[in-house]
Parts: C-alpha cells; structure tokens; sequence
C-alpha cells in the first residue's frame, strides 16, 4: 500500500511536470518566459528542501501529513488563476480568452494585436492539425522530441540522482560527524541557491549557453570525484576534497541541467504537438531517473562508484556535445523562428517540405531580424589574445611567490640568506612597481601610441626577470621583483585600452575580459611550473613570456582611434579593416570615428584641468569604487591564507598542490565570466560576485571564529574557500578591468585609467604587506568579517553608482554619467 501511494503521488507529480511549464509558456512574454519557465525547477527544489527541513525536525505521520497539505494549498490557489488564452481560444471562448489575456498583461495594455495573432494562430492550428500517430511522420515534432530526449538524458544520465543518493556517505568520508539529515539540507539549501540565480539569468544568457557550462562543469567535477574514490586509500586525509566537488557539482546541476531543460521542453513544440510531444519527453525523463536509481547500487556493486561516475561523467560530455551541436537558442523567440531554425537550411525552395503546422507559424512570424553577415570578429580575437600575453607575463609574476617562498626561505637558491621580513618585501613590491607605472604608462599609451608602449616594455620585462635569475644579493632580487611589476602594472593599462578600442560593441566585454583570465592562467602557468622545477628555471621560462608576447603582438595594427589622432587616416583605415574583415563595409564607423576624433581634439584637456572635469572625475571615483571592491575584499589575503585553510581541513597535500587546486579554481570560474560578460552585463556580474564573496568570507571568519568546536568539519573551511575564489574571479577579477576600459571619455582614458590602476595596486600593496599585522593585532576572523563588509559595501556602490556600460558606446555611457548633448 506504501508503494501504491507513492506511485499514486509520483503519477501526481509527472502530469505537473508536463502541465505546468506548457501553461506558463503560453501566459508569458517572450521576454521573461525563460525565467517564469524556470520557476518550476526552482519550486520543486524548494519542496525537496521543505521536506529535509520538516523531516529532520518531526515523526514520519507528520511529516507525511504536513507534505499532504502542500497540494491542498495549491488547489486553493491556482483555483484562482485564469486558463491561458490559447486554450480558450482552442475551445472557441473568445470573450474569456480576452478576459485572461487582459489580466496576464496587466489593465492599461492594449492587447488587440497580440490576441489578434493569437486567434490567427488557433485558425491555422484548427486547419493543421494532426493525430498522435501522425506526429511521428512530422519531421520537426521528431526532430523537438530527439532534442528534448537529448536534454533529459544529459540530466537524469549526469548521475545527479545516484550523487545526492551517495552523499551522505561523501560527507562521511570526509570525516562531518554531522546528522544525516543536516547533510541533507545543506545539499537542498544549496540547490535552491544555485537555482535561483539561473532562474534570473536564463532570458539574458539563453538556455543553451547555461546548459552547456552545466553539462561540462559537472561533467569535471563527477570525473575528478571518480578518482578520489579510485585513490581513496592514498587520500583518506583529504576528506575536504570530495564534499567541496559534491558541492560544486549540485551548484552547477542546478546552475544549467536541472531547470533549464524544462524551460526548452516548453518552448520547442508547435502548438499542434506540444502536449502530447512534451509528454513523451517527460515520460523519457522520468524513465531515465527510474531507471538510474534503481541499477545504480548494482553499478556500483558490479564497476565500483569510481568507475559508475566515469560512466555518468561521460554521459555529461555526451550531453555537452549535444547541446553544442543540436540544440537550437530558444531564448526570446517565437514558436516560428524556433520551428524554422529547426528546419535548418532549404536545399530545395523557400519553406520546401515543410509540414502544415509549421508552415502556418512561420507565415504568421513578424519578429524576424536579419542578421548582419558582413563583419568579421576573427581578426578581433587573434589581436586581444596577442595582447593579453603580457597579462600572462603579469600573471608569472604575481604567481612566482608561492613556489619560490619555501626554496629561497631554507637558502636553497641563493647564496645569500633571505629573511621572512624580507621576502615579504619580495612578494609585495610587485604591487608598488604596478602602481608606479600605471601613471607614466597614461602618457606613453597616447605618446606612442597603444601598441609601442606594450612592445617597448617587453624589454625591461626580460631585464627585470634577470634580476630575479641571478642576483647577486636579496636587493637586486627586489629591484628585479619591482621592475617586473612596473613592467606587469604598464599592461593593466595599455592591454585593456588597446582591447576596447579594437573590439565591436557587442564582444568588447568578452574580449575585455580576457586580460583577467590570461593573468590567472599565468598564476596557474607559475604554480604548475614551480611545482616540479626549481626555482632557476621556473623563473628562466617565466622570461621567456615576454618574448613569446611580443613575437605574437609585433604583427598586430595599432588601433583605428590613435592613428586618426596621429592624422594617419589611411592607416586608421587598413587597420579597421583588418579588425572588422576584408568584406566589411567600415565607411560609416570609420566616418564616426573621424568626428568623434574630431570632437575630442576640440575639448581636449590638460592631465590638471582633468580634475575640474565633473565626468573624468565621476569616471575615476567609480573606478575607484569598483578597484576597492576587488582589493579590499581580502582576495590577496585570502590566497596568503590559502595553505592555512587547506591545513586545518586536515590536507597533506603539498602546498605547490594546493596552489595549483586554487590556480585551477581561477581560471576554470573566469572562463564562464568571459563568456557572459556581454549578455548578463558587468553591473550583475559584479553585484552578484560581491554579495557571494561577503557571505563567503563572513561564514569563513565565523569557523575560525567557533575553531575548536568545528575542529572535525575540516571541509567547510575549503569548500567556503573555493567558493569565494569562484565568485571573485566569476565577477570582482575580470569585470573592473573592463568598466575600467569603458567609462572614460577618449580625450582623458589614458591618464584618468592610470590613475584608476594606480589605486588598485596601491590597495593591493597595502593589503598584501599589514594583512598579518591585521591578524596579530585583531585575530584573523575579525580581519575577514573586515573583509566582508568591504564586499557588501562595495555590492551598494554598484548597485546604486556604477552604470551599465554593456553594448554602450562611449557616447551613451557618458551621457548616462552625465554628460551633456
């Protein structure tokens, strides 16, 4: 009978599970059908968590009879909701189909036309409709349902079931004496958080791009805990490991394949097909997870759980190949433009073959729009990445440190002796070079132009690592750490510039972000480097970065802007032409930057008069705030502190091991950053990744804080680690170097962005050198909580001062600052 009743209740569930996305997919806007869509997800994980809260606390007949009164509260509620206009229409109410879709938008909106195009629509599916059967032979309901069996094997097949089924156990393993139960809500607590920003973002980012970063990342994630379990003997110490992988792994479930696969289960089917359609794709996806559940304790009994979540790791490539190369973008299109992109090319004739019901729908379609095939971004790509080598050669620098602290410490480097006050000096003078620069570099970017002054530098860059390589005492080993920082902060300035300059509107941010990731790449590149060489060759190649880049950055053109600032209009000319394709018609955006060439040697202004300038100075103060926000978070220190943390979870591992886990969490969270820069925008990435990053760092401050209480939760403290490093280098790493790149006027970027740089370094230095002052003098929970206010503050000056700048051109960003017509 306990059987029957939970079939009965998933029966239940599955007719909600077809149901309820169609009816919110045809009450919505195109605009924000994603995120309504997505609702369903989130509310199913609220109820999971709803469950583990209540029946932690509770006897099973009440808590039974407490989950029994939820569809009773649904009932009374949706009683009240209008049917969605489309079935109304389908049922011939007209009048009630015009009452419901007058109350879904709202009094005041004129809705003539949208029901308009809805009664057209419910005509042509009248005249085009077909049977169950024939839905089989209509190669696009098909092609919806293998697209749909696509996604929901790529969830249920993940092993995102068989995970949270062995979870307790992972936390076992990793030496929590916490009640299961409690087990259970901190995963259900973290799958409603990761849920709901995917909700928020599913309309900007589109469905396929979220589902793609989900598949891959999960896809990681299970593999690596594969081999933790494969060499569970040798890491019995490393109990942090696999619970900070479970972690990541719901977050990213929930991120992408948990709730975006029903927002497409609602959006990829002509009206004719889409219930029925839909509900062979639910039933897929609820066979799929009956199945995984019921064989996966034999799986593991027959391969063991490391070999059955290669298997589910696979299975999440197999996904991700999928959805790159057969799921169409859903996001903010109609039924037509949806049916006919899967339609695909017409080798025969304009709508050639086409069944009736599509053929309906696309005729109806009035929101195409033509794309603009004529430009090139390829050219752009090769440039930034040219010129974000010198932020890897940065990188290198900066990475350096960690491998060579302990070798040059015990005097197995040098022949001198260095002292641990003086290699605090070694660590932190690269900030103080870097800030030296930024200023010089202002003038020599408009001087000589944006690509001379990155070449030219790559000179004492090499001069500067020879210091390092061969000193003959522990100052000319500073003067070299100075001078390549010097070197490093010249490109936080020029790189960013030059990027901006060259890139179209729609992919500056992207290509303005790459200067973050390839400075993370080299920390990674140092610490990978330095943990299996010592420490004369680590810095040997690290030298040869430099060179490599400018070898590559030779070929590239200066930008447009600078040489028509030059007066070299025919070079100005070659070179947007190169940046934008040999096909591409540049007259009119060359024509705009000749007057807002011409604009701004009309207003140009003295490096003094800069600061009478109410927008250069509203510019510098908000690069001020968001270069606060990046340093005084506490990121520096809580790299410094990395080791630490990874000590008191009881790791063995080698520090070099744990600077390449966090190298690794860097760059693998900045990758994700670059790609939706430009859809989700530089305001939300940088609100979400402050307010993350002040949770994170409060929480951490309280475990030290109750230490000896929580001296067995050893994964907690590394779990809160890798998250905060996620969601700096997710928001606060990358996102300021591009607002930074875009919020000045032409005639003051250069000296006003090395001012701007120059803070961020003199932060940087400051927090680098008294942060163990901070921790003698406060203890170092008092100095994170520190830290975390810094966060938040900074999340409001975003949230109410700093402007959106994504597909802005210059003009409009600083009318939005102020600026007059």
């Amino acid at each position: 009978m306990l059987i029957v009743g939970r079939f009965i209740v998933g029966f239940c569930g599955g007719l909600f599970c077809v149901a309820a996305p169609m009816y919110i997919a045809e009450i919505s806007d195109t605009k924000i059908r994603g995120l309504l869509s997505s609702f369903f997800e989130l509310l199913i994980c609220v109820g999971i968590l709803f469950s583990y809260v209540i029946g932690a606390f509770v006897p099973v007949f009440w808590f039974s009879i407490v989950c029994a009164v939820i569809p009773v509260l649904f009932a009374a509620c949706f009683f009240w909701m209008p049917e969605t206009p489309q079935y109304l229409l389908r049922s011939e109410k007209v009048d009630e189909a015009r009452k419901s879709l007058q109350w879904f938008r709202g009094p005041y909106c004129d809705i003539k036309n949208e029901l308009e195009d809805m009664k057209n629509d419910g005509e042509e599916e009248k005249k085009n409709k077909i049977s169950f059967i024939a839905m089989f032979r209509d190669r696009l309901a098909l092609k919806g349902i293998l697209i749909v069996f696509g996604v929901f094997f790529m969830q249920q097949l993940c092993g995102y079931s068989a995970v949270l089924f062995y979870a307790n156990s992972i936390f076992e393993s990793a030496g929590s004496t916490l009640d299961p139960n409690i087990n259970s809500i901190i995963v259900a607590a973290v799958q409603v958080a990761a849920t709901i920003p995917a909700s928020l973002v599913v309309d900007r980012l589109g469905r396929k791009v979220l589902l793609l970063i989900s598949a891959v990342a999960m896809g990681i994630l299970i593999v690596i805990l594969g081999f933790y379990f494969f060499y569970q003997v040798q890491l019995v110490s490393q109990g942090w490991l696999p619970v900070t992988l479970l972690v990541l792994y719901v977050i990213f479930y929930s991120f992408g394949a948990g709730p975006v696969a029903w927002v497409v289960t609602a959006e990829i089917f002509a009206p004719q097909v889409k219930g029925p359609a839909s509900a062979i794709g639910a039933t897929s996806n609820w066979l799929l997870a009956f199945l995984v559940t019921l064989f996966y304790a034999d799986m593991v009994a027959a391969l063991n759980n490391n070999t059955t979540f290669w298997i589910f790791g696979g299975c999440c490539f197999l996904g991700a190949a999928f959805i790159l190369f057969a799921l169409p973008e859903t996001k903010g299109k109609t039924t037509a433009q949806i049916l006919k992109e899967l339609r695909g090319k017409d080798p025969v004739g304009q709508n050639a073959n086409l069944p009736l019901h599509a053929l309906a729908c696309i005729k109806m379609d009035k929101g195409e729009v033509s794309a603009n095939t004529n430009g090139s971004t390829k050219t752009q790509y090769i440039a930034a990445l040219a010129a974000t080598l010198g932020a890897m050669a940065l990188g290198t620098v900066l990475g350096w440190s960690s491998p060579a602290q302990t070798p040059i410490l015990t005097g197995e480097v040098f022949s001198f002796t260095v002292s641990t006050s003086e290699f605090s000096w070694v660590g932190s003078v690269v900030n103080l070079g870097a800030a030296v620069s930024c200023l010089p570099t202002g003038f020599l970017v408009d001087w000589i132009g944006r690509k001379y002054t990155m070449l030219f530098i790559s000179i004492p860059f090499v001069i500067g690592w020879a210091f390092i390589i061969w000193p003959a005492a522990v100052e000319m080993l500073i003067v070299g750490r100075f001078i390549a920082g010097f070197c490093g902060g010249l490109f936080c300035v020029a790189s960013p510039m030059y990027i901006a300059e060259i890139s179209d509107t729609k992919i500056r941010g992207l290509l303005s972000s790459f200067f973050q990731l390839l400075v993370v790449i080299g920390i990674l590149f140092s610490y990978i480097i330095g943990a299996f060489v010592p420490v004369f060759w680590l810095s040997l190649i690290c030298a040869i970065v430099p060179i490599a880049f400018a070898a590559c950055f030779f070929w590239m053109p200066e930008t447009p802007q600078y040489l028509l600032r030059r007066g070299k209009v025919d070079e100005a000319t070659k070179s947007l032409q190169w940046f934008r394709g040999a096909h591409c018609d540049i007259k009119n955006e060359l024509e705009d930057m000749k007057n807002a060439e011409e604009q701004e040697r009309n207003n140009k202004i003295s490096f003094f008069a800069m600061f009478g300038d109410r927008l250069a100075l509203k510019g510098i103060l908000i690069l001020f705030g968001v270069f606060f926000l990046q340093q005084l978070s506490g990121i520096n220190a809580v790299l410094f502190y990395a080791n630490s943390i990874f000590e008191s979870a009881g790791s063995t591992l080698d520090p070099n091991i744990n600077s390449i886990i966090i190298g690794a969490v860097q760059v693998a969270a900045t990758v994700p950053a670059s790609l939706v820069v430009d859809r989700l925008g530089r305001k939300l990435l940088l609100l979400v990744s402050a307010v993350a990053m002040g949770v994170f760092i409060v929480i951490l401050g309280f475990y030290f804080f109750y230490q000896n209480e929580l001296v067995e939760q050893g994964w907690l403290p590394v779990t809160l680690l890798v998250l905060y490093i996620i969601f700096f280098s997710f928001g606060a790493g990358p996102v300021v170097w591009v607002v930074a790149a875009e919020i000045f006027a032409p005639q003051v970027k250069g000296p006003a962005s090395a001012i701007g740089a120059t803070s961020n370094w003199l932060l940087a230095f400051l927090v680098t050198l008294f942060y163990a002052d901070m921790v003698a003098a406060l203890n170092n929970y008092t100095t994170f909580w520190i830290f975390g206010g810094c966060c938040f503050l900074g999340a409001a000056f975003v949230l109410f001062v700093l402007p959106e700048t994504k597909g802005k051109t210059n003009e409009q960003i600083l009318k939005e600052l102020g600026a007059k017509d």
